[in-house]
């Protein structure tokens, strides 16, 4: 906690305006990120474009930390990206952070500590005990602060904010092309579909998985395993998918149930204007080249197993380290696809 408190300290140097709640606020964000501010997708994106139209723009840093990996994106600071790539940077951000009341405990006893010492101008014993009777909720910042500073601004983590640059790339490819269409490859755990999902939510996209196009049983043979990236029914992908988006009309297509083993109902689908492609095998030569952007999402073996043991429990953990993670590499090794990626992200 003595990063915390550094922070607290450099952060109320910055702003003295700070009361007991915008200390409170500033822990709560740096334990919990921004999730509990997203109820339904379109409202957030909403309310995100409609703060950002109201402020001043002002010199400033685009990002100031707030510990834990956190950082406060200033809508009103000078930037290159879009509003729907900061939005895309905060869906992601809210569907990978995760805090504890443990965490946000600890930080509540460096303020209270911080207001003995005097160090804050508060004391917080009081307004404490209260917000904890209250359990812990959300605060927003008081109107001292709110007054001296028009604070505007969505948390971001530092991970999600590594997709910056790929987001940039979007605008700019949806500013000079009427279509865009991106494929996002990757190891096993990298969490391509949380990407994949916060891009095709902030920006209004299609969003095709190929998970949706494992094999049918009687496509499972020997020879099909045998061949580098074959475990994906890759020729249905291309006739049901990438056939009708490059002619830009109405198609529907049904996804692979891996419970029933049969595929499922029928997905209709309208193309827009940016399509993301998202999951290991999208990059597969079979297809041509029909990706405007290839971006590759990797990470190192032992993180790669902690996170499927915790995401899918020890049975699937096995299969997938016996079975789809070395179908996965050998796909990868054969075909060069991280080399050929446009964004690489390890």
């Amino acid at each position: 906690m003595e990063d915390f408190r550094g922070l607290l300290l450099d952060t109320f140097a910055r702003y003295p305006a700070m009361r007991m709640q915008d200390f409170v606020k500033l822990a709560y964000q740096s334990t919990y990120g921004c999730g509990h501010l997203i109820r339904d997708i379109k409202t957030a994106r909403e309310r995100l474009y409609a703060e950002a139209e109201s402020v001043t723009p002002r010199e400033r840093e685009l990002t100031e930390a707030i510990g834990s990996g956190l950082l406060r994106l200033h809508l009103d600071a000078p930037r290159t990206c879009s509003l729907a790539a900061v939005c895309a940077l905060f869906f992601y951000t809210a569907a990978t952070v995760t805090g504890t009341r443990e965490e946000l405990e600890e930080k509540l006893a460096v303020i209270a500590e911080l207001c003995h010492e005097g160090a804050l101008p508060c004391s917080g014993d009081t307004w404490l005990l209260c917000y904890r009777a209250a359990g812990c909720p959300a605060v927003h910042h008081s109107d001292a602060y709110r007054l001296a500073y028009q604070p505007a601004y969505r948390v971001v983590s530092e991970q999600a904010l590594r997709f910056l640059p790929l987001c940039e790339a979007i605008d700019k490819l949806l500013a000079e092309r009427d279509i865009v269409t991106v494929a996002i490859d990757g190891n096993s755990g990298a969490g391509k579909s949380v990407l994949a999902q916060a891009i095709a939510d902030a920006y209004g996209a299609n969003l095709f998985h190929m998970d949706d196009f494992f094999l049918r049983p009687e496509q499972r043979t020997p020879e099909r395993y045998a061949m580098p990236g074959g475990n994906v029914d890759y020729e249905r992908f291309q006739k049901e998918v990438l056939l009708p988006l490059s002619v830009n009309t109405p198609f529907d297509y049904r996804a692979f149930d891996c419970r029933t083993m049969q595929l499922g109902e029928r997905i209709s689908v309208k193309p827009k204007r940016l399509r993301i492609v998202e999951g290991a095998y999208s990059q597969h030569p079979v297809f041509g080249e029909p990706y405007d952007l290839r971006v590759f999402l990797g990470l190192p073996p032992a993180e790669q197993s902690a996170r499927i043991l915790k995401r899918n429990g020890r049975a699937m953990w096995k299969r997938f380290m016996n079975e789809w993670i070395p179908y996965e590499n050998a796909y990868f090794a054969h075909y060069g696809v991280l080399q050929k990626a446009d964004y690489l992200f390890l």
